[in-house]
C-alpha cells in the first residue's frame, strides 16, 4: 500500500505507522511518535502529505485513543496524539483524484455547491 500512495511513497515510515494502526485498529506510542517526528520534520518540504493523517479510519482510531476515557495514553505521549489530531484537522491535504493512488481505493470528490 505504501508504494501505491501518491506523494507518500517517499515516506515509508509514516505509511507503515498509519498502516499498522489502521490494521490493528489501535494506536501505540511507537507509531504515534514516528508520525509526530515525520510531520514535525524540518524543513516542511520533507514532511509526508497531510492527507496521510486525514483518513477517516485512522482519525477515528486516533480520536478514540485520545478522548475515550477507557483508553489510557501515557502522559508523555498525550501531546503528540493531540498535535497529530490538530494537524490533521487544520492542514490542507490533497491527494490525487486517481483511485489507485487513494489509500482506501475511493477517489476524492469535489465539494457540492
Amino acid at each position: 500500500f505504501h508504494n501505491a500512495v501518491s506523494g507518500a511513497g517517499a515516506h515509508i515510515d509514516a505509511c507503515r505507522a498509519v498502516t499498522a494502526m489502521v490494521t490493528t485498529k489501535k494506536t501505540n506510542p511507537s507509531d504515534v511518535t514516528q508520525l509526530y517526528n515525520s510531520f514535525t520534520a524540518t524543513p516542511p518540504s520533507t514532511r509526508p502529505p497531510a492527507w496521510l493523517l486525514q483518513r477517516h479510519d485512522f482519525l477515528e482510531i486516533l480520536v478514540q485513543a485520545a478522548f475515550d476515557p477507557k483508553f489510557k495514553i501515557q502522559p508523555a505521549f498525550e501531546p503528540k496524539y493531540h498535535w497529530l489530531l490538530a494537524y490533521a484537522a487544520t492542514a490542507e491535504g490533497k491527494k490525487s483524484n486517481r483511485g489507485k493512488d487513494d489509500m482506501d481505493g475511493d477517489t476524492e470528490e469535489e465539494p457540492v455547491e
